[in-house]
């Protein structure tokens, strides 16, 4: 699997093509290398004297876009409205119904036909990259072994293997990238993929470790697992490279794909040599039938009058045999038994993480994914601690990211075990919250303080002589920080009603005076005695 995540936007250690004989044997990605070392061995095969095996290899190449599978091979134009099908058998196991399958005979072939299939791939432009790929790849190449009897040139056992280099579409956050409409629905079903597959990869990791030995594995809930339902749980070897970025702002989503990653990692698969059970047993025959016959030969021998000193050296040899093997048995033993010693140490050991912030006063994040919260911590050092975002000519000592963060954006001053906070000359832009309220003017941070950097960075001070609070969190953090604003908007809009209802009473009692003045001088009275108003 290659994953990557959305904002990285990279695809180099798949491929990783450069211009000129240097890049081409120096700059080369997985996939080159992968397919290089398949026809290197081949070559190599075939120039022995007793080859009997023919080599047959084969190339597809498929997208999953919007859940349905479409083959790269096939012009956009001429595919099915609804994708191809997922069908399943006995023999085959899972396979793509009608898809494409190319021989090829070097890997310039196959980078050919990748380069068909890459042109026929679903790409768009997001805020975060320009190319980003909206659904997932997957190149399969099939590698077949036909073996054939020297003497009679009959075909007597075949064996066939797959290799799937999947590129998954990286997960994304719809405020990141701005996607909206379309985009909106190819990133929700990306995600949805992307959930399933690491809930079957949780399963398959659970199983793997003693637990949940009957929890059903989930394949069929997206058409990338069901696809791939032999590479993960079936008679396969897997392995993972995750891409994961560097800058502090992309923290959360390189933890998050390094726990993807992990959880890959604890998968355990037996893969066995993928061939019939009627073509091993012919194998399995034919080599017990070999030494039958070199046994009866060595017999044949003794039996048509050998003298007792070759039945003799050759009693000997036997015995000198079968030391040997009872060595090699009592060798691999004790390799056995060192490697479980070996591997209960590893069990038994208790894992140490290196906690530098412990006993020492310090701030830890609060993110709106529990599991996150706490893994970014500052440590204070004695003086004065600046806090702002990257700078290369004025590093911070604190260095928070995100939105609303400057590049000096406060001070935080230790000394003597306690710690106060100096804000901006400009608090109004340069933003910090304590406990929900906006610090105009130097605040001594005492143990439990809930601090807002600029517009979404969370944090909560940590005095180690004090107990932690595991009641503080994003959510509470979050809305004592927005209690005071919501209290000013109310207010604000309670002054603008307040207002527009004065206008409306000094219109009204104006309206009133109008109407008396008028009545006064417009005054009559009739002959019933009415008092009625003339108007003119």
């Amino acid at each position: 699997f290659f994953f990557f995540q959305a904002e990285d936007g990279i695809r180099d250690p798949l491929w990783s093509r450069g211009l000129g004989d240097v890049y081409k044997r120096q700059d080369k990605g997985i996939v080159p290398r992968a397919c290089e070392e398949i026809f290197t061995r081949i070559n190599k095969k075939m120039v022995e004297p007793d080859c009997n095996v023919e080599f047959v290899v084969t190339v597809c190449m498929l997208e999953i876009y919007n859940e349905h599978v479409q083959d790269l091979f096939t012009n956009p134009n001429s595919r099915p409205k609804g994708g191809l099908k997922v069908r399943e058998s006995p023999a085959a196991g899972v396979f793509v119904e009608n898809l494409s399958k190319v021989s090829v005979r070097s890997y310039e072939e196959i980078q050919k036909q990748y380069d068909v299939g890459n042109n026929n791939r679903t790409i768009a432009s997001t805020l975060m990259n320009a190319t980003s790929s909206r659904a997932h790849t997957i190149l399969s190449i099939v590698f077949k072994q036909r073996f054939h009897d020297l003497q009679t040139k009959l075909p007597t056992n075949e064996k066939v293997s797959q290799m799937h280099l999947v590129d998954l579409a990286g997960s994304e956050r719809v405020g990141d990238t701005g996607a909206t409409g379309t985009r909106m629905l190819e990133g929700t079903n990306i995600n949805k993929s992307l959930s399933v597959l690491g809930k079957c990869i949780g399963i398959l990791a659970e199983k793997a470790m003693g637990k949940k030995k009957d929890a059903v594995v989930p394949y069929r809930e997206s058409n990338l697992t069901r696809i791939l339902q032999n590479a993960l749980g079936g008679n396969s070897k897997t392995c993972m490279i995750a891409a994961v970025s560097p800058a502090s702002i992309c923290y959360e989503e390189s933890l998050s794909t390094l726990r993807y990653a992990d959880q890959v990692k604890q998968i355990k698969n037996a893969a066995i040599v993928n061939e019939s059970p009627q073509d091993r047993l012919i194998r399995e025959l034919k080599e017990e039938n070999e030494k039958l016959k070199k046994k009866l030969g060595t017999g044949g021998m003794a039996n048509e009058g050998g003298s007792k000193e070759e039945i003799e050296k050759l009693r000997r040899a036997f015995e000198e045999q079968l030391e040997i093997n009872k060595l090699a048995r009592l060798e691999i033993e004790r390799e056995e038994e060192r490697r479980k010693a070996n591997s209960e140490k590893v069990i038994e050991a208790p894992v140490i993480e290196e906690e530098p912030w412990k006993g020492k006063f310090h701030i830890a994040n609060l993110n709106e994914d529990p599991f996150l919260s706490g893994k970014i911590r500052h440590i204070f050092k004695e003086g004065n601690n600046i806090v702002g975002k990257p700078d290369k000519e004025a590093a911070p000592d604190i260095v928070i990211g995100g939105v609303g963060v400057l590049k000096s954006h406060c001070t935080i001053v230790f000394t003597e075990g306690k710690a106060k906070l100096i804000p901006n000359a400009d608090p109004s832009a340069a933003k910090v919250l304590i406990n929900g309220k906006l610090v105009t003017e130097e605040q001594e941070l005492v143990h439990n303080d809930r601090v807002l950097f600029g517009s979404h960075n969370y944090f909560v001070v940590i005095d180690p002589t004090q107990p932690e609070d595991t009641n503080i969190t994003w959510d509470s953090a979050n809305k004592e920080a927005i209690q005071d604003q919501l209290k000013a908007v109310t207010a604000s809009q309670e002054a603008l009603l307040q207002t527009k209802l004065k206008e409306l009473e000094d219109k009204y009692e104006a309206c009133l005076l109008y109407t008396s003045d008028a009545a006064d001088e417009g005054l009559g009275v009739d002959l019933g005695g009415r008092r009625t108003l003339q108007h003119k």
